[in-house]
């Protein structure tokens, strides 16, 4: 962790499901600032709740259907990401 926090301006976590909320949570305990990406594995909403503010900032890719309340009455994919908000 002390190695990536003094050489790196990005991180690419490799992991899968709600465990891949730790790296994020201990870069930024220790200052992190820089940038953070998951993978496609880590788009549930378990992950987003254990990984808290923590993971505010960080990239993931996610299909509407983890935001589908988010998501502007007008975008085509509210209708068939989720139930009617």
């Amino acid at each position: 962790m002390l190695k990536i926090l003094a050489t790196h301006d990005a991180v690419v976590v490799g992991a899968a499901g709600t465990p891949a909320a730790l790296p994020p949570k201990t870069l930024r305990e220790r200052g992190y600032k820089g940038l953070i990406y998951h993978n496609h594995g880590v788009s549930n909403n378990d992950f987003l709740r254990v990984c808290g503010a923590d993971c505010n900032g960080t990239f993931l890719s996610a299909s509407p259907v983890l935001v589908a309340s988010q998501l502007p009455a007008d975008n085509p994919a509210k209708r068939c990401a989720g139930p009617a908000t």
